[in-house]
């Protein structure tokens, strides 16, 4: 990855990414949810929220957003996700595993619109609970701007979360994810 260094520690990197972020995107698949470094990631974020004023849940709204990429039963999520009803970006029906959406259909925007719209309904209440900045917290980002890390799968989903990212940065809102899994 070009923007790694060479001597950079991978983990380290990926770590901080993750402490750096306000809200955090699982694109969940078999290999993702059997992945160990991508449970480690989750668990960095929850133990870096919980740590917050905010905590892991705002106004009942999950800052994790758990994204099907494939139809799997709500008891192989992540537990930290399973009382969310996550978004489905998958062609399945019933009980079938289905298929990811492709990025340029119908039913992926539907999908795409309803998560960037309940991304800005969490970043709102998010912002609305911040306390006010102190004099000495100058040098920190403006409370206008949002950082989300969007998790990496180990499946080749590059249109997918180039749309979203895209998608969200149009909102003005800033996207951790280029950092590729080990």
């Amino acid at each position: 990855d070009p923007a790694l260094g060479r001597s950079q520690v991978f983990d380290r990197v990926i770590e901080k990414a993750v402490h750096g972020a306000g809200i955090m995107i699982s694109l969940l698949t078999d290999r993702y949810l059997l992945s160990e470094y991508c449970t480690q990631e989750i668990q960095w974020f929850c133990d870096k929220v919980k740590a917050e004023s905010c905590g892991l849940i705002v106004d009942d709204y999950l800052r994790i957003f758990p994204v099907l990429l494939y139809n799997l039963p709500p008891e192989s999520w992540p537990e930290v996700c399973r009382g969310a009803l996550a978004f489905p970006f998958h062609d399945a029906s019933g009980t079938d595993v289905g298929e990811p959406l492709k990025p340029d259909s119908k039913a992926f925007d539907k999908q795409l619109r309803g998560l960037v719209d309940e991304l800005h309904t969490l970043l709102t209440r998010l912002k609305q609970h911040e306390a006010a900045p102190t004099p000495d917290e100058s040098d920190a980002s403006p409370a206008s701007t949002f950082t989300i890390f969007m998790a990496s799968s180990p499946d080749d989903l590059r249109p997918i979360r180039r749309q979203l990212s895209k998608t969200l940065a149009q909102q003005g809102i800033t996207v951790i994810g280029d950092i590729p899994p080990p």
